[in-house]
């Protein structure tokens, strides 16, 4: 039931004047509460215990029948906390002001430096203020802070938030709304839900006219204060907005989440499979049991670049098995035609029948079509999920990238080639090709790992005094060779400093420091994910596409003379 401030104001009043010792009642309740060694000692079960205690239930009632009847005493005696740990925040619930809005016992809950951390964190941030400004000793501070965050931010003390949710992210709006709509229906029900069950319950969404009116509004305050955190509005004194101001903040929400969801969907889309279509159709169309990928068939006539033997998979990869390529050289031979190596059975002209009925597709053509959409796809994401990965940093690491001294490097492993004994090569696997960042502003220097691939960027504390430019090898260092093996290095961090070579990239000059930058769309991080995107991307689309065409026996044979006509013609 709601208390008045001014009823609040006189069981505090009240409460002290008949206390036996005047003392903050947290502290009172705290030394008189039942403590059961079975029980983990939470916040909420201490309140419990609290409310439960002998003198508890007794200063309830004192309360309860000397004020009014309108509330039970335990709801007295946790309004009377709420009063004496932060007075203002009594003022604000029931009279809120946009001046005010979320500040809590001094401490800024819509502030941009919480951006990135999870909500234990901010917790625990919380917790540390409490104490650090008297409010609450180190013993009562994680009851206080519960106590009021369970009032004014329950979304922070929900249960089971996945590691990644982080405050200031466009999955925090969503969480923060449904938390509010979930409180208003029931008060407190949020601090005591998981998150599954907090976003199982937004699922429904509202019903009446008023749960509407509810979501609206704390989606607007959820909306802010994810606009504050990244930079799209500065912190207003007053605390208020132009309609102009909302109306963007909306915009470029809506904009980003259109971005994210076509990027997210691409990469839940299966690559295109060549070989994984064509054995499908085939065993459709032309029988279970037959072994498709059998290399048994053979040219019946001469023809240099078609030796065999082949498979039927990889005839019909190739569109050749109704059509055999023919010996251009004289026409009065006889068309050529597939037949099975001797001694080996095989349904030939069985599969040959079906496929002819089934009028096979055109696998290649398709292939063709999908795998550059495909890969279109993948490379117009890298982008997206770049400027995603800056902008989630925490605040600290925004501004210092944004506006410090920047330079972007690339780092490679040395490796020694098989075929060249003795000789070194460079290279990044293709599978993990990242950039390194070095920002530096005053006398401080982080590094980060920028990496798309694995979606993840990362401080790189490893290379803190132990940082070279090149190789501290003095052998030559070539390029690799496309004939090289495939290498692969689970963590850059773990390469040994001999086995690195860093290359210098691009430089950019400190800038003078703004407040919270808008990383997502500023011309600094344009830059950096252009370089990110030009090294991932290089080289991506060839090995991309031979990944999912699948190797077949006419890929791999590639006649001597033709060798030599490539050689020369690369020269």
């Amino acid at each position: 039931v709601p208390i008045e401030h001014s009823e609040l104001s006189r069981l505090n009043t009240g409460l002290m004047e008949n206390a036996e010792h005047p003392e903050p009642l947290l502290d009172y309740l705290m030394r008189h509460r039942i403590t059961d060694s079975a029980q983990t000692s939470t916040p909420q079960q201490i309140i419990e215990n609290m409310l439960e205690s002998p003198k508890a239930k007794a200063l309830g009632e004192v309360l309860r029948v000397r004020y009014g009847g309108y509330a039970t005493s335990s709801d007295l005696l946790l309004a009377v906390l709420g009063e004496q740990l932060e007075p203002a925040s009594t003022v604000r619930a029931h009279n809120p002001s946009e001046q005010a809005a979320r500040m809590v016992a001094g401490f800024d809950l819509a502030s941009p430096k919480l951006a990135g951390m999870h909500a234990t964190e901010i917790v625990t941030a919380f917790i540390n203020h409490l104490v650090q400004t008297k409010r609450a000793t180190t013993e009562t501070a994680p009851v206080a802070a519960h106590l009021l965050l369970a009032r004014h931010a329950p979304a922070l003390l929900a249960k089971d938030i996945p590691d990644k949710l982080t405050y200031g992210s466009h999955s925090w709006v969503s969480f923060e709304t449904a938390s509010a709509l979930r409180d208003s229906k029931a008060a407190g029900s949020t601090a005591q839900s998981t998150y599954a069950q907090i976003m199982a319950y937004a699922d429904i969404g509202p019903i009446s006219k008023q749960e509407r009116i509810i979501e609206q509004d704390a989606q607007g305050a959820a909306l802010r204060d994810w606009a504050l955190a990244n930079g799209l509005l500065k912190p207003s004194a007053s605390g208020r907005y132009t309609q102009t101001q909302i109306s963007e903040v909306y915009t470029q929400y809506n904009n980003q989440i259109r971005e994210f969801s076509k990027a997210s969907q691409h990469f839940d889309e299966p690559i295109p499979n060549l070989k994984q279509s064509v054995l499908t159709w085939l065993k459709q169309h032309c029988g279970e049991t037959i072994d498709y990928e059998k290399k048994c068939l053979l040219l019946s006539g001469y023809h240099p670049d078609f030796p065999g033997p082949y498979s039927i998979y990889d005839l019909v990869a190739k569109n050749l098995l109704l059509d055999p390529p023919q010996n251009l050289k004289g026409l009065n031979h006889p068309p050529n035609r597939w037949y099975v190596k001797r001694n080996v059975d095989f349904p030939l002209q069985d599969v040959l029948n079906a496929a002819r009925a089934s009028k096979i597709p055109d696998f290649s053509a398709q292939f063709n079509t999908q795998i550059k959409r495909y890969v279109d796809d993948f490379i117009e994401s890298i982008p997206v999920l770049t400027r995603y990965m800056l902008s989630r940093l925490p605040d600290e690491d925004k501004r210092l990238i944004e506006y410090g001294e920047i330079d972007i490097y690339r780092e490679e492993l040395i490796y020694k080639e098989q075929i060249d004994v003795g000789i070194l090569h460079k290279a990044q696997p293709d599978n993990n090709k990242p950039l390194l960042l070095r920002a530096k502003s005053g006398d401080k220097t982080v590094f980060y790992e920028v990496n798309p691939q694995r979606g993840e960027i990362f401080k790189r504390d490893d290379l803190q005094g132990n940082f070279v430019v090149g190789k501290l090898t003095n052998l030559q260092v070539y390029e690799r060779y496309p004939s090289d093996q495939p290498i692969a290095v689970a963590k850059y961090s773990n390469l040994a400093p001999g086995a690195r070579f860093i290359t210098h990239l691009l430089h950019f000059n400190a800038t003078p420091d703004k407040g919270t930058p808008n990383t997502y769309a500023s011309a600094r991080t344009a830059s950096i994910v252009n370089a990110v995107h030009s090294n991932v991307i290089d080289g991506q689309r060839d090995i991309m596409v031979a990944a999912a065409r699948g190797v077949t026996t006419l890929d791999t044979e590639v006649p001597n003379y033709k060798k030599i006509q490539e050689f020369f013609l690369n020269l």
